[in-house]
């Protein structure tokens, strides 16, 4: 391509096509929660958009950009490779053989205090039982910056 803004442009072009994709097909399928997911969107449509302005200034200068992507793959290595998830993987897996062992055995209560509790039929049938998301500034800070990332680099966060 021409040039960096035009690479971005053409990134986030497929980014759109891609998630567009996945949720046409989780919509159809009955499985998208509208009332989380308008939770994430008022924070992520925003910050996607402030990303995508500050891209024109970052594409202006190639060595920003470059400075910018290897900021980020430097920090994404560095956290893989001290992260101990070998450990944290087996604690979840036990966790969940117990919890679907306790369901056996005893009916789990959990409070559905706030409508903690949320309940989703898919087009087959099959219900979904799940607790709501905690929108906490942690996690908003989160989609705030896998958003901006997405309309500055043309990545999302699932890819980097």
């Amino acid at each position: 391509l021409p040039s960096a803004a035009a690479a971005i442009a053409s990134a986030l072009l497929s980014e759109v096509f891609g998630f567009t994709s996945g949720l046409s097909g989780y919509w159809r399928r009955g499985l998208v929660d509208w009332g989380v997911a308008s939770k994430f969107l008022v924070i992520s449509v925003p910050f996607s958009f402030l990303g995508a302005i500050a891209a024109s200034s970052v594409a202006g200068n190639p060595q920003l950009l470059r400075a910018v992507y290897a900021a980020l793959m430097i920090g994404l290595s560095v956290f893989l490779t001290l992260s101990d998830n070998s450990s944290q993987q087996q604690q979840f897996q036990q966790q969940q053989q117990q919890q679907q062992q306790d369901e056996f055995d005893q009916e789990c209560p959990v409070p559905d205090d706030d409508n903690q509790i949320r309940t989703k039929t898919a087009a087959d049938g099959t219900v979904y039982e799940y607790l709501m998301p905690q929108t906490t500034p942690v996690a908003a800070s989160a989609t705030s910056f896998g958003a901006a990332l997405t309309g500055l680099l043309g990545v999302g966060i699932g890819e980097v």
